[in-house]
This record gives C-alpha cells, structure tokens and sequence, in this order.
C-alpha cells in the first residue's frame, strides 16, 4: 500500500471503525486482503460474531470489491445461507471459510469506499436467507 494513496486513506477510516482490521497485499498479486478478527451478527446465525475477509483488487477504487469470506456461518435453525459455500478458499481465510458470493450493485469510486463495502457486508449478515 503506497504512502499517501486513496487505498491508504480508505484503510485507515476503516480502521476507525475496526481498530483490528489488518491490511497486506496479496504475494505475486496486485491485490490486498482485508481482514476483521470479529464483526458482530444479529441472532439467528450459529455464532454472534465472524471473521471477515474480502479481497480490494488492483484498480480499486474504480474497482470495486467483490464477494466476501467469513468463518463457516449456518443459521441456527440449520442450513447453510444462500450464494454461499465453502469450497471457494481466499488467500487468507483459513480452510472451511464460507464464501458469499454477494457484489455491490451501486459502486460509485467517487463516493464509495471500504467502509461502505463493509455495510455492504453489513447489510447481507442481517439478512437470514
């Protein structure tokens, strides 16, 4: 991550919102990984918070981020939620990670940033579908 760089400036108000998100670009890539240790979920999931991890791709932010891993979530009431698997491994999600397979349909780079890929996140763990 370049000094001074709209990805720098957009880690670090991620980072005041997860004061434990962890950055590093992908080896061989030019990719970064993001990283949070716990995110809080609504009831309803099998734990009551996950890891995350999502990839920013080269190009961000007229790239956007896309799809997202989290520790294997299933609902309490059983079954596994939709466009998800585990299958799908990410650099840095450990074996068994769930893959949701979710894109972000109003990307703007102008006004758009990790944080709000992170509502993006937000938005789909409080769906319990």
């Amino acid at each position: 991550m370049e000094p001074g760089s709209t990805l720098e400036r957009h880690f670090f108000r991620l980072k005041e919102r997860f004061s434990d998100v962890v950055i590093r670009q992908d080896q061989g890539h030019r990719t970064h990984s993001i990283y949070i240790p716990a995110v809080d979920l609504p009831a309803g999931w099998n734990k009551a918070a996950t890891a995350i991890w999502f990839t920013v791709p080269d190009g961000y932010p007229s790239a956007a981020p896309d799809c997202f891993w989290s520790e294997d979530l299933r609902f309490v009431a059983g079954g596994e939620p939709k466009n998800s698997q585990t299958s799908n491994p990410h650099l840095m999600a450990p074996p068994g990670s769930r893959w949701f397979s979710w894109h972000v349909n109003n990307w703007n780079p102008a006004t758009c940033d990790l944080c709000s890929y992170m509502s993006t996140i937000r938005d789909r763990l409080e769906r319990l579908e």
